[in-house]
């Protein structure tokens, strides 16, 4: 039997370099689309199950998001998801489609070194998760297990620590991230979130201001889920360790738009139990500063 958690759900996901340590200039403004889809499939321990009725989870996620900065080395930003879910277990399909839930982040730059063609950047970041997504959703007057709702009805705390050096066309970044998950609705808490990645870009297009450049960046990324608990009873098959390869492309085709495109895999997994677990995320993004 397949225990159904929400496991999947990351409100803080969206706009373009809102973990990366840089900030934006004082006043500066930014504005973003985000398109995100995200596909799980079941999992028991490190392998795919095939199943009859081909039990899976996927996701549809428009994010607008705004950034601001309050002053040079501090921003404030807010992401507004989307979201349509659709969750297919045992040959039964549940849709749910509206509101996610909102995430308001700020960003302090602590530590800033600049030397010829070359920087070193340190940020805390953090923030909360809102229970504005929708938990509602029914199908055939059903009402819809955790993972087909927009939302979670949790308030969700997260905070990290962002690093990044880049010398000429080369740059590396560095994150640390925790999210605290609390009771939302139907007596659902997930389990909380842990990410810690790495990459590493090189700009192979780098024109003269204004010029447009172009880079490419690789990382991998671990992410661990905690337990779940429902009405205070740990869900088994709940709880994973996994390990994601990134690539993704970065667009500046002047200096006030952004655009990028981003896709996560899996290459190694653990699952406790059995459950979904991701088979793929793609991201496109594109952003206006003014």
């Amino acid at each position: 039997m397949v225990v159904l958690v929400g496991g999947s759900l990351c409100a803080q996901e969206g706009g373009i370099e809102l973990f990366a340590a840089e900030t934006i200039h004082r006043s500066g403004k930014r504005v973003s689309l985000t398109e995100i889809y995200k596909k799980d499939v079941l999992h028991s321990d490190s392998r795919e199950v095939s199943t009859a009725s081909m039990d899976q989870w996927t996701e549809y996620r428009t994010v607008f998001g705004f950034d601001y900065g309050l002053k040079p080395d501090l921003q404030v930003s807010i992401l507004v998801p989307y979201v349509v879910r659709e969750l297919l277990v045992g040959g039964v399909r549940s849709e749910g489609e509206g509101l996610g839930d909102i995430a308001v982040i700020g960003k302090h730059r602590l530590y800033k070194k600049d030397w010829k063609q070359g920087s070193f950047n340190v940020s805390l970041i953090g923030g909360l998760e809102l229970p504005t997504g929708e938990t509602g959703e029914t199908t055939g007057g059903v009402r819809n297990a955790p993972p087909a709702q927009p939302g979670t009805g949790a308030w969700n705390p997260f905070a990290g620590v962002g690093a990044n050096v880049g010398s000429g066309r080369t740059r590396y970044d560095a994150l640390v991230f925790y999210k605290a998950n609390t009771e939302g609705s139907q007596n659902l808490e997930n389990g909380d979130f842990f990410v810690a990645s790495v990459s590493a870009g090189y700009r192979f297009i780098s024109m003269d201001y204004p010029g447009p450049t172009v880079g490419v960046g690789v990382g991998l990324k671990y992410q661990h889920r905690g337990r779940a608990e429902r009405a205070g009873t740990v869900v088994g098959n709940s709880g994973s360790d996994v390990f994601f390869a990134h690539i993704g492309v970065m667009i500046h085709p002047r200096p006030d738009l952004d655009v990028a495109f981003a896709v996560d895999v899996p290459i190694h997994e653990n699952y406790k139990g059995t459950q979904l677990g991701r088979e793929i995320l793609a991201a496109f993004s594109f952003a206006i500063r003014f």
